[in-house]
């Protein structure tokens, strides 16, 4: 995956900690930040002048159903995601979020960026913490963090941990956010069952879409109904989700279809994949002059 990543994006310099791994090839210039060397670098810092439609990172796609792909994101579309984020979860300075993902990872990125711009503490946590759950409980409580993403997997190892009851570990989480797999709602139901005035929330949404696209708030008056009838949600602002058939037509309720998304969150399309990005990224029938994304 490393090797399929650095060919495909054309990276021109490559920075280690460390040794480079053995089954790395790199032919580019590879800077390695442990060493003193780095020092001899150029200091000063880029110029800032970056516009909405101009991109912010590329990302690789998990690769699940192939090679990864990388997609570019403009910083439009991270800012129509992260001023959203911040409005719904009424961020303030106060706030205190937890990075329990690798910040190589889209998922993180809800907490990152939205952490950054609301002026709240942001607290990236070793690996060997958030993937142990009683160290990572044991820091939630330690520091006051009031905020997470996460995957619903590492969400149900949290809930399950015989700390998270026993502690009350969770009490200044006021809102877990999951995105990346499908819910669990035994997991939200043991959640609220200790927390029942905190907030879980959906998010669902492709890379190719920015981070999140269609957002629930799973209410613990309405879990039985949800358990009954899981739903993703409704889009999150300036986004249209569409059910089309293969005629790009709308579809009545209870219809199957395929889902495509529309409006800021949708990137620039795939590094070096002209031919894909044609097929997954189209014209919106529903908004001329605009493009949808097919999931």
């Amino acid at each position: 995956r490393t090797n399929e990543i650095l060919s495909d994006s054309r990276a021109a310099i490559l920075l280690i900690k460390g040794s480079l791994k053995e089954n790395v090839a790199f032919a580019g210039e590879i800077v390695n930040i442990a060493d003193g060397l780095i020092d001899a670098k150029a200091a000063s810092n880029l110029s800032a002048s970056g516009s909405a439609d101009q991109n912010a990172y590329i990302i690789y796609t998990s690769g699940s159903t192939g090679k990864p792909k990388g997609v570019f994101v403009r910083h439009g579309n991270v800012v129509n995601y992260t001023t959203w984020f911040m409005k719904e979860a009424g961020l303030t300075e106060n706030d205190k979020a937890m990075l329990v993902s690798s910040y190589a990872f889209d998922l993180g990125y809800t907490s990152i960026f939205s952490a950054l711009l609301s002026g709240s503490e942001l607290h990236i946590a070793r690996k060997e913490c958030y993937t142990n759950a009683h160290r990572a409980l044991q820091y939630i409580k330690e520091n006051g963090i009031t905020y997470i993403k996460l995957t619903p997997s590492l969400f149900n190892i949290f809930v399950n941990d015989p700390d998270f009851s026993a502690e009350k570990s969770c009490a200044t989480l006021r809102l877990v956010v999951l995105g990346g797999e499908m819910i669990n709602t035994r997991d939200v139901e043991t959640f609220y069952n200790q927390y029942p005035d905190h907030v879980v929330m959906n998010h669902y949404g492709p890379t190719e879409t920015t981070i999140g696209s269609v957002f629930k708030v799973i209410d613990p008056e309405h879990l039985h109904s949800f358990k009954e009838y899981p739903v993703i949600g409704t889009p999150i602002h300036n986004t249209n989700a569409y059910v089309l058939d293969e005629n790009m037509k709308l579809l009545p309720e209870g219809v199957y279809g395929e889902l495509c998304i529309a409006g800021a969150g949708v990137t620039g399309g795939y590094v070096n994949k002209p031919d894909i990005t044609k097929e997954k990224f189209v014209e919106n029938p529903f908004a001329p002059h605009t493009k949808m994304f097919r999931t």
